[in-house]
């Protein structure tokens, strides 16, 4: 599937590039880093042509989470800061995932440009050859 190559090509780069840039959301990548995560990867997906996407925050067991999904799939690439979870890159249709419908959703939207500005990560995101 295109978009399991797209989203892994994106954790690849991201992990190189938070290696120089040291962003204080990465210092414990994964853990810790995905809603910063999934802004880049939103933006990432809409500069490779994938529109739609949309940020959902959710609760599990005390914990927050959050990740990428449109009307068909989720797209998560922090999901492996969870023990129970080992690929780096989860993509799947909704509907057939059975880890993410354990949380509880607490909101999903959008993600634009002041959330980059917010979390600063126009500098990482431009690295990465994104463009705003």
């Amino acid at each position: 599937m295109q978009l399991t190559l797209v989203t892994t090509d994106f954790r690849k780069l991201m992990v190189e590039k938070i290696k120089t840039f040291k962003h204080p959301e990465f210092i414990n990548f994964p853990s810790g880093s995905c809603f910063a995560s999934s802004v880049l990867l939103n933006h990432f997906l809409i500069n490779k042509g994938y529109l739609g996407f949309n940020i959902v925050f959710a609760n599990l067991n005390n914990k927050s989470h959050s990740w990428v999904q449109n009307d068909q799939f989720i797209i998560d690439v922090t999901a492996n800061q969870f023990d129970e979870i080992q690929e780096e890159v989860l993509v799947v249709r909704k509907g057939m995932d059975f880890w993410h419908r354990n949380f509880s959703v607490k909101s999903i939207r959008k993600t634009d440009y002041r959330d980059l500005v917010d979390l600063n990560l126009i500098p990482l995101g431009r690295s990465m050859g994104l463009l705003f």
